[in-house]
């Protein structure tokens, strides 16, 4: 897990230097941003499960489609921590990666205020944070991710930003494993919902 979460910052990062290199030939404008906030948990619907609050990172870089002041697509790189109960007698202590492919939207609405809109999704791992019984829950494959996000930014200077959001996320397609056993006979879905602040670097070459 380890190797993949190492292997998906480097393609993050890969893909931030290629888009930042690709703004020095396009008109194309590029924005790094960060992100930290607090995730609402949710039951597990037709399940027994329940997801409880927890806490979310993001890492993104979006570039201005040529020929448009409005459109963006880019790339984002999520960690979510959170824990399940009822399935163990105790609360499980879980983590999920994802690696996006992003597109959206936005508009200026008054001096220095943007507003935005983001729909992403990619893969994703899920995975308890310790081992249980000599063994973590995970889920048997990599899973899918999709989200969608509105929100806003405050633009300081013409290069850094401040901006809050709003988001859905929905994680799974595949069952979750205990020592290669499932522990559930539905496919795991979880759909926190998430509150974001954060910062963004726009580069002015």
């Amino acid at each position: 897990m380890k190797r993949l979460f190492k292997y998906s910052i480097i393609s993050l990062l890969c893909m931030i230097s290629f888009s930042l290199q690709a703004q020095t030939t396009s008109d194309s404008q590029t924005r790094v941003s960060f992100q930290t906030g607090y995730v609402r948990g949710s039951s597990g619907g037709s399940s027994s499960y329940k997801i409880n609050d927890g806490m979310q990172f993001k890492l993104s870089s979006d570039w201005k489609i040529a020929n448009s002041n409005k459109w963006f697509a880019g790339f984002g790189l999520s960690y979510l921590r959170t824990s399940i109960d009822h399935l163990a007698p105790q609360s499980i202590a879980f983590d999920a990666y994802s690696l996006t492919f992003r597109g959206g939207w936005e508009a200026t609405i008054a001096k220095n205020l943007l507003l935005r809109g983001v729909i992403e999704s990619g893969p994703a791992y899920m995975q308890s944070r310790h081992q249980y019984d000599g063994a973590r829950y995970k889920t048997h494959k990599p899973t899918v991710m999709l989200g969608i996000e509105v929100g806003a930014e405050y633009q300081l200077t013409k290069s850094l930003g401040l901006n809050a959001s709003f988001g859905v996320t929905r994680y799974g397609n595949d069952n979750l494993q205990h020592d290669g056993v499932s522990v559930l006979n539905k496919p795991l879905f979880i759909n926190p919902i998430s509150y974001s602040i954060g910062i963004s670097y726009t580069p002015n070459w």
